[in-house]
């Protein structure tokens, strides 16, 4: 026989019961997510550039303990060779699909980006990588930290932020459009032919980096800051594709942070959306 005690608890409404199952399943979901935050309570998670704004995370602490877990998934998703080749070949198809679109010749970007491959392959240039890299603020040896951070999301701000002596030609009546796409190539050759001669090492990650960004800079700088029409639409396909997914990445809607192998097979899932969507432009 019931006791009132036990009538009252049955008809108590199940909101209760309810909102803490919820809280359960976020718990569990997010659980990776939730444990790396004592990470960064305890400062243990260094970064060379906030992201924070960008990347539509609610707070630094929000974006630091997202970006501990996206490191340990990407270290784990690169321990498959297959995953590895597929993140290699998309690299070199992504931007090569642009040169093709935007009618330029995708030979010697494919020369300079496979020269770049081959030298990280190297197990022994691991360390002198790691040690230049360093010098630049680079804080981990990941492919956010460096791919990611470092060379394409610096680009992308370079260019919405380009320097006022390239702004004076773009901007200036007077030129007619091929003479400035001639002196903004000049510009960019020059920046990064000074940025290579000053540079310790010439068989380094940073000279073949440079190298690689002769190939495609002159190509986005003037597909961003240009005036043609078909080009720029390319280009900003292009980094919005690649910032959808870097959004995606860091989003606790759109892939799961309950554990580094949850996480790494959801960055999979949608980088294949990526290049496929890039494919298609």
């Amino acid at each position: 026989m019931a006791t009132p005690i036990i009538d009252y608890l049955l008809d108590l409404d199940d909101s209760f019961v309810s909102a803490t199952q919820h809280l359960d399943t976020v718990s569990f979901k997010h659980s990776f997510y939730i444990s790396s935050l004592e990470v960064v309570e305890r400062g243990a998670v260094p970064c060379r550039t906030m992201r924070t704004d960008v990347l539509c995370c609610t707070s630094e602490r929000d974006f630091l303990a997202k970006l501990h877990c996206v490191r340990q998934a990407m270290n784990l998703l690169l321990q498959s060779p297959e995953n590895r080749e597929y993140l290699i070949d998309a690299g070199r198809d992504m931007v090569v699909s642009l040169l093709i679109k935007s009618a330029y010749d995708a030979g010697p970007f494919l020369e300079a980006y496979d020269n770049i491959i081959k030298f990280c392959q190297v197990p022994e240039n691991l360390n002198k990588t790691n040690i230049e890299l360093s010098e630049r603020g680079v804080v981990c040896m990941n492919i956010y930290d460096i791919a990611l951070d470092f060379l394409l999301l610096d680009a992308f701000d370079d260019l919405a932020s380009p320097p006022s002596a390239m702004l004076s030609v773009i901007q200036n009546g007077w030129i007619s459009d091929g003479i400035k796409q001639s002196m903004l190539n000049t510009a960019v050759w020059s920046i990064l032919k000074t940025k290579k001669s000053l540079l310790k090492s010439k068989n380094g990650f940073m000279y073949l980096f440079y190298s690689l960004s002769e190939t495609i800079s002159p190509v986005f700088a003037w597909g961003f800051l240009g005036s043609n029409n078909q080009l720029n639409e390319h280009c900003q396909q292009f980094k919005a594709t690649i910032m959808k997914l870097l959004i995606a990445v860091f989003s606790l809607e759109t892939v799961r942070y309950s554990s580094a192998q949850t996480l790494a097979d959801d960055i999979m899932h949608h980088t294949r959306r990526a290049v496929n969507s890039l494919s298609n432009i």
